[in-house]
């Protein structure tokens, strides 16, 4: 071997789970960083699932986008303008934070209580936090503090949470549409 000091590896999770063939479940993607979540933080899985249905439901009743926004501290400036109604709102919330736990969960190796993926079980985790809400804004604070400035141009601007950073680039941008692997942001998603 010429170069036996090199070696090539690759990272890939959509190719082997045939997802963009459109020949898998779309949630496939998903189970695994679930199961990646539950092994980092035992409990993970089952406290994510419960705050992110029980603040779906109380976005869903919240009276105005801009008041929803604010129970989460993110800037009501911000808001994308397609948001024009708390289920808009609350569906891109959810997808948000599925990506951003897939993001995390691509870093997750070697296991360790300080990576991302850790922090934000623990967020969802915290006993002494009752409000599902809370919960949810102190997932979006703890990106702002550990996220990358490059990738997310304005996250650290405001106190409040920028929900504009998760738009993809090009015309008619929706946070939906964006990268579901958490893997880019901006021309990456």
């Amino acid at each position: 071997m010429r170069s036996s000091d090199f070696v090539d590896i690759s990272y890939a999770s959509s190719a082997p789970l045939v997802l963009h063939a459109q020949q898998a479940d779309q949630n496939s993607f998903y189970d695994i960083v679930t199961r990646t979540a539950e092994q980092t933080s035992k409990g993970c899985e089952k406290a994510v699932r419960t705050a992110l249905n029980e603040a779906n439901i109380l976005i869903r009743q919240t009276s105005s986008v801009k008041d929803a926004a604010k129970s989460l501290n993110m800037c009501t400036d911000t808001i994308p303008e397609y948001i024009s109604d708390v289920d808009t709102l609350s569906d891109d919330i959810m997808m948000a934070i599925g990506f951003t736990f897939a993001d995390y969960d691509m870093e997750a190796y070697p296991p360790s209580k300080d990576l991302e993926l850790y922090k934000a079980c623990q967020v969802f985790q915290d006993v002494a936090t009752t409000s599902s809400l809370i919960k949810v804004s102190n997932f979006f604070q703890l990106l702002r503090e550990v996220g990358d400035e490059e990738d997310f141009p304005g996250l650290k601007d405001r106190d409040c949470f920028n929900l504009s950073v998760f738009l993809p680039d090009g015309e008619n941008p929706r946070i939906a549409t964006s990268d579901w692997t958490g893997a880019g942001a901006g021309n990456d998603g």
